[in-house]
């Protein structure tokens, strides 16, 4: 069988994930007071396994059975479902759900058929189903990933061994730990920032043709993944500001108006969608609910402060916000900004960095993606560890590339290997540590 670009990377992503797997399997142990603050339910399975299940899942679990709920009246939590602004998520849990019901169901030991007063049997199936979507999640972001590190080719060796080095950042992580066996939508937050660094990789890089329709293509995909998670729109963002790039830098004939036309299909195309789930919700249900609005002020929260407090106390919200979340970035990034910088280091000390450095696409790209995403979820309110962290293989890609660039000045698998052989180890480490 010929061996297609994407299918190597498919193959190790898989692997890594199974590795993920085992290791989450063989973990410790979480302590409940440590499950209870950090909203998680310890599961306990046969032979003394544990996964940890976030407290959000059941929620997930409830619109997957009852998909009618992403269309009731109300929309107040906790009675009623928290959920509706995710309807494309969900929807496809509930149809690979009630596919798989019949069989997953009656797999189920009697002794396992009840957690509680919980019927596991019911949800069997849905349940499978969301984790099979979080795999494919995070095969996908697998690919996304080799687009933005070499591009859309069959990688050689050395390729390979980069390759295994931005994986093995990817899956061996403890976002894969607490995320993987949990019914969510998480799992997209690692997926997005490396298809958003992809595509601005693609834009910027000179090689590739100025070409409307990539970005036109991104736009109208992350428009219909923003149904299923509203942080897709990072990607056109990204891609927007690249072409603007693009087009200034290369001197493109009415560049300006070019970048307009571009910039408004854009926001027609990427707003469509969600607005037309909300008209059917307002249509059929009398109203929408968007649980992060109401819960986190997404957006609002400066707004707020001003009203409440005053230019004053805003000021002070902006700036005591944005210090917790820089250092909580710093503490999530510092592992592959490590890796990164050790090799900078290299580079530097060997007369190399000269010729050894990553692409200046690649460069240009993940500046825009982790600062678009850290202003993302600045603004939006939700500035926690698990945010973070799924930026952290965006910083491994250009750790990755570095070491790849090295070694093709030499011929031989050196740093990639050295890089994937860190970043394996740590993240086996990592992921059998407690929750902190």
């Amino acid at each position: 069988m010929r061996d297609r670009p994407g299918s190597r990377t498919v193959l190790l992503a898989t692997a890594l994930l199974g590795a993920a797997a085992a290791l989450t399997l063989a973990a410790p142990h979480v302590d409940p007071a440590q499950a209870a603050r950090l909203c998680i339910y310890p599961i306990e399975l046969p032979r003394g396994f544990e996964v940890v299940f976030g407290c959000d899942g059941f929620t997930f679990l409830r619109g997957a059975v009852e998909p009618a709920l992403l269309l009731e009246p109300r929309f107040a939590p906790p009675t009623d479902f928290t959920y509706q602004s995710r309807p494309l998520h969900i929807g496809v849990a509930a149809i690979v759900g009630r596919v798989l019901q019949p069989l997953v169901a009656a797999a189920v030991p009697a002794e396992l058929r009840y957690q509680g007063r919980t019927p596991v049997r019911r949800f069997a199936g849905a349940y499978v189903a969301y984790v099979l979507l979080n795999a494919v999640l995070l095969v996908g972001a697998g690919l996304a990933l080799q687009d933005a590190l070499i591009g859309w080719r069959r990688p050689d060796t050395l390729e390979v061994a980069a390759l295994v080095a931005g994986l093995a950042g990817l899956m061996l992580s403890r976002t894969v730990r607490f995320w993987l066996f949990t019914p969510h939508t998480f799992l997209w937050g690692l997926l997005v920032p490396l298809w958003a660094l992809a595509v601005g990789r693609r834009v910027l890089a000179p090689v590739d043709p100025t070409d409307d329709r990539l970005v036109r293509r991104a736009v109208v995909a992350a428009g219909v993944a923003a149904l299923a998670y509203a942080f897709a729109v990072l990607v056109p963002a990204v891609a927007l500001t690249a072409l603007g790039h693009r087009l200034r830098r290369d001197r493109v004939p009415n560049g300006i108006a070019r970048w307009l036309r571009v910039t408004t299909f854009s926001a027609v195309a990427f707003a469509l969608p969600t607005l037309a789930w909300i008209g059917v919700s307002y249509a059929v249900a009398g109203g929408y609910y968007h649980h992060e609005a109401v819960a986190y002020r997404q957006f609002r929260w400066l707004t707020d402060a001003l009203v409440a407090g005053g230019p004053a106390a805003a000021w002070t919200q902006v700036v005591g916000r944005g210090a917790a979340w820089g250092g909580t970035l710093a503490r999530q990034l510092l592992a592959p900004t490590l890796f990164l910088v050790s090799l900078v280091g290299v580079s530097v000390s060997t007369g190399a960095w000269t010729r050894a450095t990553p692409p200046r696409a690649l460069l240009g790209s993940a500046a825009l993606v982790l600062g678009f995403a850290a202003a993302f979820w600045y603004l939006d309110g939700q500035m926690g560890g698990a945010r973070a962290a799924t930026l952290a293989p965006d910083v491994q890609v250009l750790a990755a590339s570095l070491a790849l660039t090295l070694d093709r000045g030499r011929g031989r698998v050196r740093w990639t290997g050295l890089l994937a052989a860190a970043t394996i180890g740590w993240g086996v480490v990592d992921m059998m540590r407690p929750p902190a």
